[in-house]
């Protein structure tokens, strides 16, 4: 993490790490109503189909944390109940910003190996009375059980700015496509200048 005159920007909680998924559990599912106030350390907020799983266990398969133990996911699910397809969404607060600095945002991803690949995301960084900046537009995510490193560069126009990641199914023609998702850790920022 950088200083700069007083400045220090900051990702919360940015490789899942808390809340500890309980033992025995595969993940936490924090869209449930009044889990959100039952974890306050998670710091993220997550819409539905969302959550954190433990590296390793069935459902984010064989893949290991990048950093730490836990990632968070986006699933999206064509057969499931609630529309065609669903869509799932997370967000924090990036604090700390120095506006009209330019800062580099970067985290690790990777579709589930045994899902299809018509997984997609589109990621924004936002506050009011400012315009949203895209750092994703509905980007295919490009690997399967492997991480892949996405590094983007946005100027900050305040202090303060809400990173969302949105996910959605891009091919949804077949309601038997089951279950697709993206995982994520490991979410850094520094200042470029």
């Amino acid at each position: 993490m950088m200083t700069l005159l007083g400045w220090s920007q900051t990702i919360p909680n940015p490789s899942f790490e808390d809340a500890a998924v309980p033992a025995g559990a595969f993940f936490l599912d924090p869209q449930t109503p009044g889990y959100p106030e039952l974890i306050p350390e998670l710091k993220w907020a997550f819409g539905m189909p969302c959550g954190i799983c433990v590296q390793g266990t069935a459902y984010a398969e064989q893949i290991l944390a990048v950093d730490g133990k836990q990632v968070a996911f986006l699933q999206g699910d064509p057969s499931g109940p609630n529309g065609f397809p669903i869509k799932s969404i997370m967000g924090v607060d990036v604090t700390g910003l120095k506006p009209g600095h330019s800062y580099e945002i970067s985290w690790s991803q990777t579709a589930r190996a045994t899902d299809l690949g018509t997984c997609g995301v589109t990621v924004t960084l936002s506050a009011p009375n400012f315009p949203t900046t895209e750092l994703l537009s509905a980007e295919k995510v490009e690997t399967k059980g492997k991480w892949q490193r996405i590094k983007r560069e946005f100027l900050a126009p305040t202090d303060t700015l809400r990173l969302n990641i949105q996910h959605f199914i891009i091919e949804s023609k077949n309601a038997d496509l089951g279950s697709e998702s993206t995982l994520f850790d490991d979410f850094k920022i520094k200042l470029v200048k």
